[in-house]
């Protein structure tokens, strides 16, 4: 059904080339997603309107999502503490067509881990999509809603090192499709040097303030 919701995901994939709902709308019918750290119902929603009949499960160290939601839209949903996270992944027993990472490990210290931890769980021909923020961030000016690293106090220590993950996914089987240290996608970076404007004056974020400041990191890649 096209709700706003879901035209919202349609218009991000179109002008957003290798954001998350561009990757989700490529998967193919009925894949299986593992979302680390899923957060709001975003995501789940999503995957089940761009991945039809997709199985989603969602892990995350603190419930976001009501119950009535979560029931809906999501098809496994793990809540636990911060020093069970790993070992829940770990018994998981189904691997994955695809797995999303989406602004996460910025909140783990240790990063590299977690990461060889959950790629166990990744099919091999399975894709996977990693964003986060990138070095660059902690020269950003501050903005609410984040564009300096550390205007996000539960971020932990410096950004990730990107050629650390990028290496660190190398030797674990993965082969790197797309990557980019500061996503700059046209349209939103355009739109971006207009809404920055305003967001000097309003101390607040806007659609294509990261994209013009190129915030985020992104790779995408696949197992082999």
């Amino acid at each position: 059904m096209i709700n706003k919701s879901n035209l919202v995901f349609l218009f991000k994939a179109i002008i957003s080339p290798y954001c998350k709902y561009n990757f989700l709308q490529k998967l193919q019918k009925s894949s299986t997603i593992l979302d680390i750290g899923c957060g709001n119902i975003k995501t789940a929603k999503a995957c089940k309107f761009l991945v039809k009949d997709s199985y989603y499960c969602g892990v995350d160290i603190k419930r976001h999502i009501k119950r009535s939601l979560s029931d809906k839209y999501i098809d496994k949903y793990i809540i636990c503490d911060v020093d069970q996270f790993d070992n829940e992944i770990s018994l998981i027993k189904r691997k994955f067509d695809a797995i999303i990472c989406s602004h996460v490990i910025e909140h783990c210290e240790d990063r590299i881990p977690k990461l060889e931890n959950f790629l166990k769980k990744l099919k091999t021909g399975g894709k996977l999509y990693l964003s986060f923020p990138s070095e660059e961030s902690i020269n950003f000016p501050s903005r609410s809603g984040t564009l300096n690293y550390f205007d996000d106090p539960t971020h932990l220590l410096k950004p990730p090192e990107f050629n650390l993950i990028i290496n660190t996914l190398r030797e674990n089987s993965i082969k790197i499709k797309y990557k980019s240290k500061r996503y700059r996608p046209f349209l939103l970076f355009v739109l971006g040097q207009l809404a920055d404007l305003i967001c000097v004056i309003r101390k607040k974020g806007s659609l294509g303030v990261w994209e013009k400041w190129g915030f985020e990191s992104i790779i995408i890649g696949e197992k082999i």
